[in-house]
């Protein structure tokens, strides 16, 4: 009789034995996963824009990983600004399609992608002209960096790895 009251006991010991054992392999796959994913956030691509006098807009990628293109999405004061969809030209290597004006929202969209094997590299470039052009126009562009927006993609996994963008201050000078 004594050894059929102990039966609920080891039952229970039993199963807190079995369930410490799952919560540390849970715990274990948790955290193997996390690291994986901090690993993955360290090869970010950089996007950046640069302005040169009178109105000529280059845009520039850096990225420690090959990218095989991107879809950039570009911000604009449409107050002051208008972009020329017509003076859109690629770097050397990549291949640019697209250059839609979006007037209504001040955007400017676009797609590339690499010929080959890029990193580094002005990625393309275009004109903007002021709205008033007797005065000197100041302001800014940017990267539109929304859900479905600007992207770099890796060329191996086709993730988007675009860490940071950074848009440009700009003066067009009156002529």
């Amino acid at each position: 009789m004594k050894n059929i009251s102990k039966i609920p006991l080891y039952i229970g010991l039993s199963v807190l034995v079995l369930s410490i054992l799952v919560t540390s392999v849970t715990l274990g796959q948790k955290r193997s996963l996390t690291q994986q994913k901090s690993q993955a956030s360290s090869t970010t691509a950089n996007l950046s824009l640069q302005f040169t006098s009178p109105g000529k807009v280059s845009v520039l990628v850096n990225s420690p990983v090959e990218v095989s293109g991107m879809d950039i999405v570009i911000k604009y004061d449409k107050n002051k600004f208008i972009i020329l969809p017509s003076s859109l030209s690629s770097g050397d290597q990549l291949i640019t399609t697209g250059g839609k004006l979006d007037k209504l929202n001040g955007t400017f969209t676009f797609s590339e992608i690499a010929k080959g094997s890029i990193k580094n590299t002005i990625t393309a470039s275009f004109t903007v002209r002021s709205l008033t052009p007797k005065v000197n126009t100041s302001g800014s562009l940017s990267f539109d960096t929304g859900s479905d927006k600007t992207a770099v993609l890796e060329k191996t996994s086709g993730q988007n790895i675009l860490g940071e963008a950074t848009g440009v201050n700009i003066t067009i000078p009156a002529q």
